[in-house]
């Protein structure tokens, strides 16, 4: 069975990391869709796409995780599009998971099961840009091939600068 899990990561967090093992558990294989893809910059979509995509590959080969692919899918502002797109790239799934309301809703009314993201870890990527901005340990929620790339992009300034 292959599984859809869709989110912006910005930035990939334990969170993420955990929800993608889990959906392992059940699934062959996940598809990550990196969504806001042409977004950077800004305040809620600080990191490029690239650069998203080299934390989340950094930090699942560092676990040896192999079972996933990555598509980047851009917003459209316009539902059906982006269901197209995303199952066009995606080529073919069985499951989404997903925690975010409005994905949910547009899949489900496509006819696909939908699954919340499992995850003990109550982080998402908000708040770690909020700890960025105000000085606070924001690592501590982040896998370290995340940290990395954030130092290599100076991401923690440009946050700032975003905000």
């Amino acid at each position: 069975m292959r599984a859809l899990f869709v989110g912006r990561f910005q930035p990939f967090h334990y969170g993420h990391l955990e929800a993608i093992k889990n959906i392992l558990k059940e699934c062959d294989e996940v598809i990550i869709v990196v969504g806001s893809s042409q977004f950077k910059n800004t305040i809620e979509n600080p990191f490029s796409a690239m650069e998203r995509i080299e934390m989340i590959k950094r930090t699942l080969n560092t676990h040896h995780i192999k079972q996933f692919r990555i598509i980047k899918v851009k917003d459209f502002n316009d539902d059906n599009k982006w269901v197209e797109t995303v199952i066009k790239k995606s080529q073919k799934f069985d499951v989404v998971y997903s925690n975010n309301t409005c994905v949910r809703e547009i899949l489900k009314n496509r006819g696909y099961k939908i699954r919340k993201s499992k995850s003990r870890f109550k982080i998402n990527g908000t708040k770690i840009r909020r700890m960025m901005i105000n000085n606070k340990n924001w690592q501590r929620f982040v896998p370290k091939e995340v940290i990395e790339v954030i130092k290599k992009v100076d991401g923690v300034k440009r946050v700032k600068k975003c905000e």
